[in-house]
């Protein structure tokens, strides 16, 4: 059976996984009940969308553990789980399968995303689980956080106050189980795509070490997203990163950086590791790594892009189209787009949302604006700053002293260094 979705949860009876656990395990023969032993965990499958369907339980009998199949659970409630008639006497040696994960030990009392369309990404903890039942399906539907940060020693959530708990549904959050074996329950973390890179930043930054690997784990399943993500960090936890790390794998990284924060975190290497990491990055984006090296951090020259889009002013506005068609910039970098002379040399510029105004026939010369400002490489930041401010720019060209240009920075990359450190800690803080 495929896994239940919101469109078959109604009429649902639930109970709370903590509630269950200890719980006895009856099978009821004739009119006699038959004490079989106690529940010590229920097993679930994550293994495609909707809610995780529950495979079977755990028993304890005789310091013996036992894995029962659901089908011959007649009912779960808290009185005891009632076996069928038919069950078997022999139950199976609990073995874990592919693709199954205990509730109790796996997810219960660990880190979760939330993710919620009203509020910003945050990590919760999973007090307790609910486990609902539909005519014909077990699944685990809601993690439980409690207010008090405390469980209470007897809770029926029929019985309990809205005000003790959030009750969040299970396809709002994005679990992780590093901890169980590799090789039996690797997940698809789909969600994460649907949160910002800052945001996942964030996420690493205010979690423990522990739960910081796992989210880093599941997020190096996406490299580009890994990468934006890494970008998002600050230095003390880059440096963590890259460091258990080896040459190859900070050179696949790197490769799926901007070129700016790339040379940033390259300069943080150990110097007998920054060479050896650069030889294993493509030959392009290993020369364009080299030039921005070369400029100090805090000059116009370090702060630049130099992965810009540029169009000589020879063209058309439909070959511009073109380019961009096929361009993998980011829209921030998109946002001006720069044209040269077959020398190189700067020649104007046009914001995006100028372009879908013009003919396609229009000649780029024609169209662009000339009055372009720039700076050099060696300028410093507070130049960088008053030029951008003064011009109201989202995007500066850079240039050397040839007037080439050579890169471009965006206004992200001002803001990030002009925000102070006490008011990411205490964004942070108020979103959690």
């Amino acid at each position: 059976m495929s896994n239940p979705t919101t469109n078959n949860i109604e009429d649902t009876s639930s109970y709370l996984l903590n509630d269950l656990i200890d719980l006895s395990v009856i099978k009821i023969l004739q009119d006699n009940k038959k004490d079989l032993g106690t529940v010590t965990d229920f097993v679930a499958r994550f293994d495609s969308e909707g809610y995780p369907p529950i495979t079977g339980l755990l028993m304890v009998s005789m310091s013996q553990e036992y894995f029962i199949p659901i089908r011959y659970v007649t009912d779960i409630n808290y009185d005891g789980i009632i076996l069928s008639y038919d069950s078997p006497e022999a139950y199976e040696s609990f073995l874990r399968r592919p693709k199954e994960a205990l509730l109790a030990k796996d997810i219960l009392n660990h880190k979760l995303i939330h993710i919620s369309e009203k509020h910003h990404p945050s990590l919760v903890k999973a007090d307790d689980l609910q486990i609902s039942h539909t005519a014909d399906i077990w699944f685990l539907s809601s993690v439980i956080q409690f207010r008090s940060g405390k469980i209470k020693s007897i809770l029926r959530l029929k019985h309990s106050n809205s005000d003790d708990h959030n009750k969040i549904d299970f396809l709002n959050v994005e679990p992780f189980m590093n901890h169980v074996p590799t090789s039996l329950l690797k997940l698809r973390h789909k969600k994460l795509a649907e949160i910002h890179p800052s945001e996942l930043a964030d996420l690493v930054e205010s979690a423990n070490p522990a739960e910081s690997e796992e989210i880093l784990d599941a997020v190096g399943e996406d490299i580009e997203l890994e990468a934006d993500v890494i970008e998002e960090l600050n230095e003390d936890h880059q440096l963590h990163i890259v460091s258990k790390r080896s040459n190859e794998e900070i050179a696949e990284l790197l490769s799926n950086m901007e070129p700016d924060d790339a040379a940033d975190l390259i300069g943080e290497l150990n110097q007998e590791r920054r060479d050896p990491v650069l030889k294993l990055i493509p030959t392009t984006k290993q020369q364009d790594l080299r030039k921005l090296l070369g400029y100090n951090a805090e000059t116009a020259g370090g702060l630049m892009n130099s992965e810009i889009v540029t169009v000589n002013k020879e063209k058309t506005v439909s070959d511009l189209l073109e380019i961009l068609k096929i361009s993998k910039q980011s829209p921030t970098i998109l946002d001006t787009i720069f044209a040269i002379t077959k020398e190189g040399t700067l020649a104007g510029h046009l914001r995006i949302a100028e372009l879908v105004k013009l003919d396609p026939a229009d000649s780029i010369d024609s169209t662009f604006h000339h009055d372009t400002p720039s700076i050099f490489t060696g300028a410093d930041f507070p130049e960088v700053v008053t030029l951008m401010s003064d011009f109201n720019l989202y995007s500066l060209a850079v240039v050397d002293e040839d007037n080439k240009l050579v890169g471009a920075i965006t206004v992200d990359d001002i803001l990030d260094k002009l925000v102070p450190d006490n008011w990411r800690k205490r964004a942070l803080v108020d979103r959690q």
